[in-house]
């Protein structure tokens, strides 16, 4: 059994198509490191394990949706060497993954901020422009387009804690910034890109965050299973 065979027995619609797409890529020659490490990890699941997998991905038919489900395969692929256990989704507070080994859970969650910063960007549309992007001071970046991702992304991290119930485990949140920015922020006398800012800023804010709740957060940028870095031998 391959992540294409359970995704495709489960997924409709635009998602499937999706699948049939990849497919017909790989058919093709070309590669993708994380199906294959993806699909190490599924041979090694027990049948009821993989009817768990399916039943995830049962009429999903969104490909943002089926995304959010198959990142949590490729977070369980990061922790293979504890025994990592899909958890059925039986109600809004259980978690994604148990790992039996370390006898913890990960609640993992997935954010694309695309739809978030095109809301925030009319919020700079006043700005004047150097040669082709435009300047932006540091301070005013943080307020109207870093602190709201950064709210946004504790709301979900608060949903995340409440899914662990008081378990022990972690939060693994990935997010993807994923859009083109044409600004620039400048700090004093230096300037450095907005993709760069907002990811700094939102690491370091999720890091006091997760001091703050006392709850353990793995915050990195979002891999997909299309992806050609192998983010998951890291």
């Amino acid at each position: 059994m391959t992540i294409q065979e359970i995704l495709k027995q489960s997924v409709k619609g635009d998602a499937l198509l999706w699948v049939q797409g990849l497919e017909c890529n790989i058919e093709r020659g070309i590669g993708y490191p994380n199906v294959l490490l993806v699909n190490e990890l599924i041979s090694q699941l027990s049948e009821e394990q993989v009817e768990i997998l399916k039943e995830k991905f049962k009429s999903v038919d969104d490909i943002s949706q089926m995304h959010d489900k198959l990142v949590e395969i490729m977070v369980a692929r990061k922790y293979m060497k504890y025994e990592p256990e899909f958890l059925a989704e039986s109600d809004d507070l259980s978690p994604d993954i148990y790992l039996h080994k370390k006898e913890e859970y990960i609640e993992v969650k997935r954010k694309n901020y695309s739809k978030v910063y095109k809301k925030l960007e009319e919020k700079t549309s006043n700005y004047p422009h150097s040669s082709s992007v435009e300047i932006i001071f540091e301070e005013d970046a943080k307020e109207k387009l870093a602190k709201p991702l950064l709210s946004y992304t504790k709301d979900l991290i608060d949903k995340a804690k409440c899914q662990l119930s008081g378990k022990k485990g972690l939060v693994f949140l990935l997010y993807q910034i994923d859009f083109i920015m044409p600004y620039a922020i400048k700090s004093g006398d230096s300037i450095k890109s907005m993709s760069v800012f907002l990811n700094e800023f939102l690491i370091k804010g999720v890091q006091e965050y997760s001091e703050q709740i006392k709850v353990r957060i793995v915050c990195k940028p979002c891999f997909l299973l299309h992806d050609n870095i192998g983010f998951m031998k890291k």
